[in-house]
């Protein structure tokens, strides 16, 4: 004999579940109202890819961010030491300006009293009542401009 239900629901009670069984059970439940699975790898790899994008932008955002403090704090660490090393240049300038003249001094000054020497110890070497003509120097003579 066949006996047909007409109302879903009256029929027998089912009993409670077991502890052991309870996620197992419920994804083959799962699994099994499911008629396409290509369509649940598919929401499923949606939902993976959207939280993968999700994940990759918030550690760029967080890189982003630590960059651009970086950033700033090399931008203000420039501008200081701009004005540093323009004053450092100024004052190898002025130190280089200095350096010349002392040296051009100290080449004229070198040969300030050269020829009143020479004149001495000329004149005590040449015999009494000797003239001399011309006296020429033979080294090279170096000019302050070169030294």
């Amino acid at each position: 004999m066949i006996e047909i239900n007409l109302l879903p629901g009256s029929g027998k009670k089912s009993r409670g579940r077991s502890a052991g069984a309870g996620i197992s059970e419920s994804l083959a439940r799962v699994f099994s109202t499911v008629k396409d699975p290509y369509l649940l790898s598919a929401v499923a790899s949606v939902a993976v890819a959207f939280g993968l994008v999700a994940l990759l932008w918030v550690t760029q955002s967080a890189r982003e961010s630590s960059l651009v403090e970086k950033e700033q704090k090399a931008v203000q660490d420039s501008t200081r030491y701009a004005t540093v090393v323009a004053e450092k240049r100024k004052a190898e300038a002025q130190r280089d300006s200095v350096l010349r003249q002392v040296n051009i001094i100290k080449a004229i000054d070198d040969d300030r009293f050269v020829w009143s020497h020479i004149m001495d110890e000329v004149s005590r070497v040449v015999p009494a009542y000797t003239w001399l003509t011309a006296i020429a120097q033979t080294s090279p003579v170096i000019s302050p401009a070169a030294a």
